[in-house]
């Protein structure tokens, strides 16, 4: 019952976000209203991670400890990146009509870093699990 109810939820989003990216190209929907919606999603899909990560230690608490596991790499990972980003304001042409922050230009070189880091580990593990299967079947 809950899949059905889920699934039907998941095609009437989609149904939406695609009537919304259509009036977006077809000048039916503005910039505000796009964005507005994708905040929105955002925030919809932050929030279903979170109620079903709840539900799956309640559901399963086995797997508890993998799913803390890599809770806790991705704290470390953003903590990291953190840490090594700096606060320095980029200067660039047209830079000063920005009006960027300190704490502005800390996030995006901070989630700019994270980015780096979790492609790169994510490029490792797919050639690494390559290489592992690669010398198994040997």
């Amino acid at each position: 019952m809950l899949t059905k109810v889920l699934k039907a939820v998941a095609v009437i989003d989609l149904a939406i976000a695609v009537l919304v990216c259509v009036g977006f190209f077809m000048s039916w929907v503005n910039e505000g209203m796009f964005l507005v919606f994708t905040y929105i999603q955002v925030a919809l899909a932050a929030a279903a991670t979170i109620i079903f990560s709840i539900l799956g230690f309640i559901i399963n608490p086995k797997n508890a400890k993998s799913v803390l596991i890599g809770m806790g790499s991705l704290v470390f990972v953003l903590g990291l990146s953190w840490v090594l980003a700096t606060s320095e304001i980029p200067q660039f042409y047209g830079s000063e009509k920005l009006n960027i922050t300190v704490g502005q230009a800390k996030f995006v070189g901070s989630s700019l870093i994270a980015i780096y880091i979790l492609l790169t580990l994510g490029i490792l593990g797919i050639v690494g699990s390559e290489l592992y299967r690669l010398i198994i079947k040997r």
